[in-house]
């Protein structure tokens, strides 16, 4: 999946982490990841909930419509960014890699100016995460994140089918941030807001297995 759009839209944000490279030439150790230990959210700038819908329906309809299974996505709007509180039964494939499908690809009219995914683990906040696609990547297949405790670690989107994904902690810090905290401050969001009651409303989508 070519996503041209993704190098001007992280620019700013590249400059400020200073990354070094693509997946495919980072070294690092495999995290199983178990998708229920956190309450999963897609954090985005510039784009409607009617958009969101509409790219989840069809990156489901991607997959066929045998064996499809219901999901529920909670949609908030709070201080001009959408938050989608997603389903704890959602795989770790389908929640990485609709956040690049969020973006788009060539040739689409709107887009959002960021997407962002972001965990919060249940009983240990060091383990809560952001992730986002790599700017450095052209194809738009690799995702880097940041745990709170500054651990970092990227995923190699074709490859996260496994039930507990292909999260791979990075061995050398490629960025300049010390926690989550530091990070939304960079890119402008409360995550704060998280932490509150948010009105949300509900949209049972349904997506194939995988």
């Amino acid at each position: 999946m070519q996503i041209n759009k993704i190098l001007p839209i992280f620019i700013s944000i590249t400059f400020v982490i200073g990354l070094m490279g693509c997946g495919s030439n980072r070294v690092g150790t495999l995290l199983p990841i178990n998708s229920t230990d956190y309450e999963r959210y897609f954090v985005l700038k510039g784009v409607s909930q009617e958009y969101l819908i509409d790219k989840i329906q069809e990156y489901g309809s991607m997959f066929g419509t045998d064996a499809q299974t219901s999901y529920d996505f909670d949609f908030a709007s709070v201080d001009g960014w959408e938050i989608v509180k997603v389903d704890s039964e959602l795989d770790f494939y389908y929640y990485h890699n609709l956040i690049a499908w969020f973006l788009g690809i060539d040739g689409q009219t709107e887009y959002p100016d960021l997407s962002l995914g972001v965990g919060i683990n249940k009983t240990d906040d060091t383990k809560s995460f952001v992730t986002f696609i790599d700017p450095n990547n052209f194809w738009g297949d690799t995702e880097i994140g940041l745990f709170n405790d500054g651990t970092e670690f990227f995923v190699y989107l074709p490859d996260a089918y496994e039930k507990q994904g292909n999260l791979t902690v990075i061995d050398e810090k490629e960025t300049s941030f010390k926690n989550l905290e530091d990070y939304f401050v960079t890119v402008g969001f409360d995550i704060t807001v998280l932490e509150n009651p948010l009105e949300f409303e509900t949209t049972q989508i349904l997506l194939q297995a995988i």
